[in-house]
């Protein structure tokens, strides 16, 4: 039951850490450009 419960939640972290990382990747490369090439 524990990790019927936990899973969907996993999955939804998971989402919103990347939709973050996107969001913030996209603000970093505007400003760092030269650091990452």
């Amino acid at each position: 039951m524990k990790n019927v419960n936990l899973k969907p939640f996993v999955n939804v972290t998971k989402t919103y850490k990347g939709h973050l990382i996107r969001k913030y990747a996209t603000k970093v490369r505007k400003t760092n450009v030269l650091r990452f090439h």
